[in-house]
């Protein structure tokens, strides 16, 4: 993940992760969820 979250830095990319796993997501930048088929920010 960290070399993923470097890339992303020194390219100016977005990477999109999909996981249940709660430490990626508190390695994220932001976090959107699926609300009713809708992306909502928390």
């Amino acid at each position: 993940m960290e070399l993923l979250r470097a890339v992303v830095r020194s390219e100016r990319v977005t990477a999109l992760v999909a996981a249940h796993d709660a430490a990626l997501r508190d390695l994220a930048d932001r976090v959107p969820e699926l609300s009713d088929g809708e992306i909502v920010e928390n």
